[in-house]
């Protein structure tokens, strides 16, 4: 009579449905950084928009080159901060995701160059194409930098290839 040994299976042990339901410490303060991000954001885009609608009184800004500067940085902002308070709610953000960011933000662009004649401003192809320069400035900055180097709320941000 041959014994054979018992061979007995190891199972994982089950999580509990309430184990289930219950968040996650790190999923919950990531949130609430993408909360305070998304604020930011929107407060941000309300200044820089109250800032383009608003009749220029700052002598050569109008017209000469820190005018440009300006529009590429102030879009080289918005980007960052958009690109990483959409990181923070997703957990990852899709090269897409950032090319799709930046054809929202030159379309806004455009928009805004065109209504700021109403209130006194000038309208320039020149400030759109600052624009559009400093939200991929912006995108790639998060891309590769701030990407890279820093954690929201616990969960480190990922660019993906797919969305």
């Amino acid at each position: 009579m041959t014994v054979l040994p018992e061979i007995r299976s190891v199972r994982a042990p089950e999580e509990s449905p309430a184990s289930m339901t219950e968040p996650q410490p790190q999923a919950g303060r990531r949130r609430q950084w993408a909360f305070a991000l998304v604020w930011a954001a929107g407060l941000y885009w309300l200044a820089l928009f109250a800032a383009t609608h608003w009749p220029s009184t700052l002598p050569g800004l109008d017209h000469g080159y820190l005018d440009k500067v300006a529009h590429l940085a102030a879009f080289c902002g918005l980007a960052m901060i958009v690109a990483t308070a959409w990181a923070a709610f997703v957990g990852r953000l899709a090269i897409s995701a950032l090319v799709a960011l930046v054809i929202l933000l030159a379309i806004y662009g455009a928009i805004d160059e065109i209504l700021q004649p109403p209130m006194g401003r000038n309208c320039s192809i020149y400030d759109w194409y600052a624009d559009v320069t400093g939200a991929f400035v912006g995108a790639t900055f998060f891309a590769v930098v701030i990407n890279r180097f820093f954690r929201v709320g616990g969960a480190e941000l990922t660019v993906s290839q797919t969305s």
